[in-house]
């Protein structure tokens, strides 16, 4: 029986800034925050050429976001600071990186820093987390837990569904795995078919397609399961 690779790449990259938002941009931000929790929505902000939606989220700062092929932008009030916590954190989303890759996010990162006039140096980014992803087109597959090689004493979890539930009953599907701790390193098997039916990311369904249609094939029908049951292997770092 053969798998067939549909998507390989980077699924998640979140690094921080040692830098600080100016006064100005910090002014702005506070008053969009400020109609965002009244109005309980997203407000959309330009910058130039930039648009960021802020939302009411935050807490003694501000959590932005630049759309689905962006990423989440979360500022420190420069007024109100959590000690030792730097002042910018960015947090790529998983479809830009399958779209556009590691480039993709560069490109956004020096644009937004620019649009908003934030100063900073190479030696202030650090990275917290990375995300790797391999999409496996393999309906005879399920995830079987004694079959998975960890060290010892590494916390493995089966689940039944998208939203990560400990199996309990006996005989349900199981349809993910998880080994590790996200903290430091975690392994994570799922059923992505399903997470695309249920939360309608059909990003993931034409990124499959696009990979089918240049190998020549017909495009995956959801419905079926034993044709289009494909399997995510992600592993986070």
């Amino acid at each position: 029986m053969k798998a067939q690779i549909l998507h390989s790449g980077f699924d998640g990259l979140r690094f921080t800034v040692q830098a600080e938002i100016t006064p100005e941009r910090r002014k702005e931000l506070a008053l969009v925050k400020a109609h965002a929790k009244e109005h309980r929505h997203d407000i959309e902000l330009p910058f130039g050429d930039v648009l960021l939606s802020v939302t009411q989220k935050g807490g003694r700062g501000f959590t932005t976001h630049t759309g689905d092929l962006g990423a989440v932008w979360m500022f420190q009030d420069p007024e109100d600071r959590i000690p030792n916590n730097p002042g910018v954190t960015v947090d790529f989303r998983a479809l830009g990186l399958a779209t556009g890759g590691l480039g993709h996010a560069e490109r956004h990162f020096r644009q937004i820093m620019e649009a908003l006039a934030i100063p900073y140096s190479e030696h202030q980014l650090r990275v917290s987390r990375v995300d790797f992803a391999v999409d496996l087109l393999a309906p005879w597959f399920e995830p079987e837990r004694n079959a998975l090689v960890a060290p010892p004493g590494t916390k493995v979890t089966e689940y039944t569904g998208p939203d990560e539930t400990v199996t309990q009953a006996t005989g349900s599907q199981v349809t993910g795995l998880r080994a590790g701790n996200v903290d430091n390193r975690q392994l994570a098997i799922y059923d992505k078919r399903g997470e695309v039916m249920q939360k309608a990311k059909d990003g993931w369904l034409a990124i499959w397609n696009a990979e089918r249609a240049s190998c020549g094939q017909e495009p995956l029908d959801l419905a079926d399961r034993l044709t289009s049951q494909v399997w995510r292997f992600e592993l986070r770092l």
